[in-house]
């Protein structure tokens, strides 16, 4: 049995936001990863976790290599958190610097650095790309607890617009893109199964960002039409 290993944020892990009032997360019994590999006979170990950047996750991953063998199949999921803001902070600034968690230079740097190591151990690197977000309920949510005049700081912060944010994190799903091509990775394609929808916004949870559970079951059949290997 072939081992696939995981490595990537709370998307990849398959935590759901609950529809209630609280704001309470949940992991699936079974995500997208799960349920597209299980089933075709790979032994599945998901080491992804909840707020991963991609640092956080390099380290993850270099605590497992020792692990990782010649033929293992590695799975990359990241940037959803790398791109992501202090809102508080730019809620009480307008003028917070438009640097993310992760410069865009450095997650590059990094994502190659960790595919080498992968193909260094004999093992064969497979990128995803991003589950696209939805820019107002993303607004919505991260500001949920900001008083009036911290939302209207980080909408001007945005440029008046909450599409900032959906293109800010289109420019790192389209980086995965680029380096999966430049560096000759597979790469399974989980955004245009959402964006081919006009209903897409219904399989994302009120948070703008995490797939639902009926996000997760389209992830699931786009890895397995996908699936490489």
């Amino acid at each position: 049995m072939r081992k696939v290993w995981g490595f990537g944020d709370s998307i990849l892990k398959g935590a759901v936001l609950s529809e209630g009032p609280a704001v309470k997360y949940a992991l699936l019994p079974e995500g997208f990863l799960e349920r597209g590999l299980l089933p075709g006979g790979f032994e599945v170990c998901n080491h992804a976790r909840f707020g991963s950047t991609i640092v956080l996750g390099g380290k993850i991953f270099g605590r497992h290599l020792p692990s990782i063998e010649g033929g293992d199949i590695v799975v990359l999921e990241f940037g959803g958190n790398d791109c992501d803001f202090p809102w508080a902070a730019i809620g009480a600034d307008p003028l917070y610097p438009k640097t993310p968690f992760t410069p865009l230079q450095d997650f590059s740097e990094t994502y190659r650095h960790i595919i080498g190591t992968i193909r260094g151990r004999g093992a064969e690197p497979v990128m995803l790309s991003l589950p696209p977000l939805v820019p107002q309920r993303f607004f919505d949510f991260v500001t949920r607890d900001l008083p009036e005049s911290g939302k209207a700081n980080v909408l001007r912060w945005m440029c008046g617009s909450t599409d900032f944010i959906g293109n800010w994190h289109e420019q790192f799903n389209l980086e995965v893109m680029r380096l999966a091509r430049e560096l000759d990775v597979p790469l399974i394609d989980l955004t245009t199964p959402f964006l081919v929808r006009q209903d897409y916004f219904t399989l994302i949870c009120r948070d703008g960002i995490h797939p639902n559970e009926g996000g997760h079951q389209l992830m699931a059949g786009a890895l397995k039409a996908q699936w490489p290997f």
